[in-house]
C-alpha cells in the first residue's frame, strides 16, 4: 500500500490523490487504510518521514564513509544533489510535504524527525570539533551552514520541478563549504 500511495504522491500530488485511487491501485480497502493511517494525511506523513529517511541515510552513508570531515561535508553534500538528480520528483514530493498544512497539523513529527538527524550529524560532527578538525559551534548553526545552502536549493529546483543541473551549484557549495568548515 505504502508503495502505491508513493507513486500516486509523487506522480500526482497530495492533493490530486484521494484515499480511493490508493485503495484501487494498492489492492487494500479503504476500511484497512483509514484503520491504518487515520486519513490520508496519515498517509502522507508516513511516507514523507519514509522517503527523508532514505535521503538523510544516503547523506549520512556518505558523510560517515570518509575519515576527514570535510571530505565526509563534502561527501554529503554530493548524496544530497545526487538524491536531487535521481530523483527529482520524489525530492518535488518531499519538498512540498515540508511547507504543507497537512504536515503541520501533525504536531511535532517533522520537527522531531528533524531534530533526530541534528542529532546525529552532531554525534558525528563532535569528534572532529574536539579534535580542532573542525570548528566549533552551536548545532543549529552547524546545521544551518551544512545543510541551510543545498536545502536551499533542494527546495528551489525541488518546488519547480525542472530538469536543470544542479551540477555548477553544487560546486560552488562543496568550496564554500570547504572554507567555512576548515578548522
Amino acid at each position: 500500500m505504502i508503495a502505491a500511495a508513493t507513486r500516486l504522491f509523487v506522480d500526482q500530488g497530495y492533493e490530486a490523490t484521494s484515499i480511493a485511487e490508493i485503495s484501487s491501485a494498492s489492492g487494500v480497502s479503504n476500511g484497512s487504510i483509514f484503520h491504518h493511517f487515520g486519513n490520508k494525511d496519515g498517509v502522507a506523513v508516513e511516507i514523507f518521514l519514509k522517503e527523508r529517511r532514505v535521503y538523510w541515510d544516503a547523506i549520512a552513508d556518505a558523510m560517515t564513509a570518509e575519515t576527514d570531515p570535510l571530505d565526509g561535508i563534502e561527501a554529503g553534500l554530493r548524496a544530497a544533489f545526487k538524491f536531487l538528480q535521481d530523483y527529482p520528483k520524489l525530492c518535488h514530493f518531499i519538498v512540498s510535504c515540508s511547507t504543507s498544512d497537512w504536515l503541520q497539523r501533525s504536531g511535532t513529527i517533522y520537527t522531531d524527525h528533524s531534530r533526530e538527524f541534528m542529532i546525529w550529524i552532531m554525534t558525528w560532527a563532535a569528534p572532529y570539533m574536539a579534535a580542532g578538525r573542525l570548528p566549533k559551534m552551536h548545532p543549529s548553526a552547524f546545521g544551518a551552514m551544512l545543510f541551510g545552502p543545498s536545502g536551499w536549493v533542494t527546495f528551489a529546483i525541488g518546488m519547480d520541478n525542472t530538469d536543470r543541473d544542479p551540477a555548477p551549484i553544487l560546486e560552488d557549495l562543496v568550496q564554500m563549504t570547504r572554507k567555512a568548515f576548515s578548522a
